[in-house]
């Protein structure tokens, strides 16, 4: 059946109204991305409800993407990497409780408590982010990398729970599945975790890539404004086993829904209590400024979507990104994968929204943050008349023009609470100042309090540009 057919499979489900939308908004994201080509596949536990391919995966033919095209997937390596580790543990082969230490020769001499399998699995070891995708490249296989991690053991962080994203930890999950195991670490999670699914088209071999005859991405940077063909031994993320881990793997959308369908309840060739285990929060990743946490459990970001839960992970390698994710509760999940420099993982929440009847800015923490400072926009004034202020929004910033009887300034305003009566604002200029600006959402009547001045809401607030003409028609008439 044709790629994109909303047809394929899945057509008695709940969702199936839902289909076409949802790839039409990956289409439309696909027009006006810097991407070469792109796939999509949509699925919910049972089966991949479509798949579809946009571009060609090589410029100089005609070689279009399909839903089995394969790409180098980056971090979306990680949830796999996780998940060969996780099972390890439920086959009583390791614990993921104990040192790192116990299984492979590392973190032997960093400070503070042992830094367990959890920790890496999680990003809670307190190792700093070392910047090992750069670095890689500078590496000659794995005894310098071993020598590259004992001179950053004296950076570790001792002083509390903390997040930090560290490629070198899942570098060195990949070492232990291999010291456990007696395999190489890609041949093992191809015959343990994606032969059991049935996806055949998952490889750590980047040398696919290279491959004319292979429906597979052509790596491509871009070079004054075009695209050039780059070789896998340009980026480090192609070519260097150190990164299987963290970012090796080369993967089809349709493969990776397959990998979606174990975690969304389906017939999965998995421990039901260890993919559980993946998705439970272990670590904030990131706290938005209305108290809304973004969590990581193992190899697994985990953020609202509205009153559901979507857990997922991006990745991207610089010739390529890649996102997948799945909803809790609604039991359906997406992968999308590019080749070039665009980024989908917008794209791809967005057509989860869609599939599921939602607005995307609805369940976008970070949109409805922008939407409610958006709101706040307008002009003001003081009940007296004698100050005025024009307020602009710039995704969550807010500039404030302030005029009247004094003499006019402006302010570029970061929210610091976004409580349900109250929006807290600081001035970005003034670093000593904690609050600056009290705002009391209400529409039309929405109130500022700046400096014990109250300004109430007295309208829309004019856009740069109509400001600008006003001025033009002024001077005219002058």
């Amino acid at each position: 059946m044709a790629p994109g057919d909303p047809s394929q499979g899945g057509g008695g489900t709940r969702h199936s109204d839902g289909i076409e939308a949802a790839l039409a908004s990956v289409a439309s994201w696909f027009e006006g991305a810097d991407c070469t080509c792109a796939s999509v596949a949509l699925t919910d536990a049972s089966e991949i409800l479509a798949a579809a391919g946009y571009g060609d995966r090589r410029l100089d033919s005609d070689a279009p993407a399909t839903g089995d095209t394969r790409y180098a997937v980056g971090s979306v390596s990680k949830p796999v990497t996780a998940l060969a580790v996780v099972e390890l543990d439920a086959r009583g082969r390791v614990d993921i409780d104990d040192p790192v230490s116990e299984y492979v020769p590392y973190f032997e001499g960093a400070p503070g408590e042992p830094i367990t399998v959890a920790d890496l699995l999680s990003h809670t070891s307190g190792m700093p982010n070392d910047d090992l995708a750069f670095a890689a490249g500078h590496l000659d296989g794995w005894d310098d990398f071993r020598a590259f991690l004992e001179e950053t053991l004296d950076r570790r962080r001792t002083d509390g729970d903390r997040f930090c994203y560290y490629n070198s930890g899942y570098a060195v999950l990949a070492r232990l599945v291999e010291s456990v195991t007696e395999v190489d670490f890609g041949t093992y999670v191809e015959r343990e975790v994606f032969d059991p699914l049935g996806a055949t088209r998952s490889t750590y071999d980047s040398s696919v890539l290279g491959d004319d005859t292979a429906d597979a991405m052509t790596p491509y940077v871009v070079e004054d404004d075009e695209f050039r063909e780059a070789s896998t031994a340009e980026n480090a993320l192609l070519s260097s086993e150190v990164l299987c881990g963290p970012g090796g793997l080369i993967a089809s959308v349709t493969d990776l829904a397959q990998f979606l369908q174990a975690h969304l309840g389906g017939d999965s060739p998995f421990d039901g209590a260890s993919l559980h285990r993946m998705r439970t929060p272990a670590a904030t990743r990131k706290r938005l400024v209305d108290g809304t946490e973004f969590t990581y459990g193992y190899g697994w970001e985990i953020r609202p979507f509205g009153t559901d839960t979507l857990v997922g992970h991006g990745g991207n390698t610089g010739v390529s990104g890649a996102y997948v994710g799945f909803l809790e509760d609604e039991g359906v999940g997406i992968a999308v994968a590019c080749s070039g420099v665009g980024d989908p993982r917008d794209a791809a929440r967005d057509a989860l929204a869609t599939l599921t009847d939602r607005e995307p800015e609805s369940v976008d923490p970070v949109r409805s943050i922008e939407r409610r400072v958006r709101d706040l926009a307008g002009r003001y004034e003081t009940p007296s008349g004698n100050h005025h202020a024009t307020v602009t929004a710039d995704g969550a910033r807010l500039d404030a023009e302030f005029g009247g009887e004094v003499a006019p300034f402006e302010l570029s305003l970061l929210p610091t609470d976004l409580g349900s009566e109250c929006y807290r604002f600081t001035d970005a200029d003034c670093v000593e100042s904690t609050t600056d600006a009290e705002f009391f959402p209400g529409g039309e009547s929405a109130e500022l309090l700046f400096e014990g001045m109250l300004f109430v809401r007295v309208g829309e607030a004019e856009a740069p540009n109509d400001r600008d003409q006003s001025a033009a028609e002024k001077a005219k008439t002058e």
